[in-house]
């Protein structure tokens, strides 16, 4: 059985993108590419990604051919943006097109159109089942059929809630408390864990350089860090020089897997502590003894207070 659990990481995204997304003539091949592209920039609070189609191809499960003309449909109907078009050397980067008034997909002439079940994938038009009723007039319905998404949207989210922001689908909450930039207290839905946990995730495949994929080991292992109370901060430090100070035996080897850094992150904190432990215990404490003179700098409130004893047994203290 599946165990599917937000806890897991999770996508967020406006409503009023799922809900217009539906009233456009997209092939099933197009949806597919807009899921992966989402799962790239919002699932990771970024608003572009690299996108080549080798990658496309391993998570769509299309074959190259299909996966191109898509990609190449979608970026001329202006849905997808090319941010940079790649080369022989670089893979392209993309960004998703929000302002959904800009794409010049086709839209569907009456609300209650639908597509057939046998909509061919790769063609850029949807046949619509017969319902019985005279259909509305062509003229007008565009502008309508828009203004009455927007109408609904706008009752639809009066209140803002912690996952709608002001921008692409991100959350405008504060991480910590879950309360609005705005100042409005609102519930709490996302966690301080659970981002700094994406954001790990998001700082290993930076520096990996190789694949957009984490693994659910790679999901664990992060969380791991997180919750034994390593700073984020000292979590991405720590793992850049592992990977820094890696020597791979032949060209071909490489990090795959966060579990190679979590050992070095866990060293280097238990190091910390023990440093912040000693400076605590060898800060320098000067103190006046019996005969007027000083303790010498440099010894620590523990040596000094055992001299002092001595000394206060000594004298018959």
């Amino acid at each position: 059985m599946a165990d599917v659990q937000l806890e897991h990481g999770y996508t967020k995204i406006a409503n009023e993108l799922l809900d217009v997304i539906q009233h456009f003539q997209f092939t099933q091949n197009q949806y597919k590419l807009l899921m992966a592209l989402w799962r790239n920039t919002y699932g990771w609070n970024r608003k572009e990604c690299e996108f080549s189609l080798s990658y496309i191809e391993s998570v769509t499960h299309l074959e190259r051919k299909r996966v191109s003309e898509a990609l190449k449909t979608l970026i001329q109907n202006n849905v997808i943006l090319e941010v940079n078009p790649g080369s022989k050397n670089k893979t392209k980067i993309v960004s998703f097109n929000k302002n959904y008034d800009e794409w010049s997909i086709k839209q569907y002439k009456s609300s209650g159109a639908l597509p057939t079940s046998g909509q061919d994938d790769t063609s850029g038009g949807m046949t619509t089942r017969s319902s019985g009723e005279t259909p509305p007039s062509a003229s007008g319905q565009s502008a309508t059929h828009k203004r009455n998404i927007k109408n609904n949207i706008k009752n639809n989210t009066t209140t803002k809630n912690a996952y709608e922001g002001a921008s692409d689908g991100v959350s405008t909450t504060d991480p910590v408390r879950g309360d609005s930039i705005e100042g409005n207290s609102v519930e709490e839905i996302s966690h301080t864990p659970e981002v700094q946990i994406q954001k790990l995730l998001d700082g290993f495949v930076e520096v990996r350089s190789h694949g957009l994929i984490t693994s659910a080991d790679d999901y664990q292992q992060a969380k791991k860090i997180i919750e034994s109370g390593i700073s984020l901060e000292n979590a991405l430090v720590w793992m850049k020089e592992k990977f820094d100070s890696y020597q791979p035996k032949h060209p071909n080897k490489r990090i795959n897997a966060l579990s190679y850094c979590v050992g070095y992150i866990f060293d280097r904190h238990i190091e910390k502590q023990e440093k912040e432990n000693s400076h605590d215990k060898t800060t320098v404490h000067q103190y006046r003894g019996r005969n007027g003179g000083s303790a010498g700098k440099g010894k620590s409130a523990e040596q000094a207070y055992r001299e002092l004893e001595a000394s206060r047994k000594a004298w018959g203290g």
